[in-house]
């Protein structure tokens, strides 16, 4: 049975509120909640007191002395931390361990770790790099670090040696003094000469070519060397 006023409208519940009534006040209410969600904010600075829930954004703790903070607010300890780390009262994480295997501290400056296959950690001072131009080797197979002498100076390529080529004329110049003398390569007819006198002996930056090897007209004379 449908009960009605006097007006012959239906009406719903207890309290007779008309249907159109009821529908027009269930959506003016949800609409009222959402715009004030849309523009409800928290001003940090002002409107929150006190400790600031994790779950809210803040630590849940009203200093964090030392560590980390864990998801429930608190400070994760050192214990908590494996072994494998500590904690400062900057709240800063120092690696003491990887994977279980302690990380060795260094006792002295300049040097470098190395790790074993079984990944143990010892620091290494690189010797002999005191005087320079020395490169840093490594050897995978003893772990041992090591230095090489690195080719320094400046190199000069295809130098035409100074001096008339006429068959007779044995002395030739070249602009500087190779440095090693051992790196200079002389050419003649892009063949390499003989240094130490079967071919020419060096002098400073002074060639002097022996009989029979002396160049002749028409001949390419080239020099490259170090300095």
């Amino acid at each position: 049975m449908q009960l009605q006023d006097i007006r012959g409208n239906r009406v719903y519940g207890a309290w007779g509120e008309k249907r159109n009534r009821l529908a027009l006040f269930v959506v003016v209410m949800i609409l009222g909640y959402a715009s004030i969600a849309a523009v409800t904010q928290i001003d940090l600075t002002t409107q929150v007191k006190g400790i600031l829930a994790f779950a809210h954004g803040g630590t849940g703790v009203s200093s964090l002395a030392a560590g980390v903070a864990r998801s429930d607010g608190s400070v994760l300890s050192t214990a908590e931390l494996s072994g494998d780390a500590t904690t400062s009262a900057s709240n800063a994480v120092t690696v003491v361990a990887v994977n279980g295997t302690t990380v060795a501290v260094n006792d002295a400056a300049d040097q470098v770790i190395v790790t074993t296959a079984s990944a143990v950690g010892e620091w290494k001072t690189i010797t002999g790099t005191e005087a320079g131009g020395l490169a840093i080797t490594y050897n995978a197979t003893t772990h041992a670090w090591g230095t090489i002498a690195v080719v320094a100076g400046t190199l000069v390529d295809n130098e035409t040696p100074t001096g008339t080529i006429n068959g007779t004329n044995e002395t030739f110049t070249v602009t500087t003094a190779p440095s090693p003398a051992a790196s200079l390569h002389l050419y003649k007819n892009g063949q390499l000469m003989i240094s130490g006198g079967a071919d020419y002996t060096l002098t400073t930056n002074s060639i002097a070519y022996a009989t029979g090897a002396i160049p002749i007209t028409g001949d390419v004379h080239r020099a490259s060397y170090r300095y």
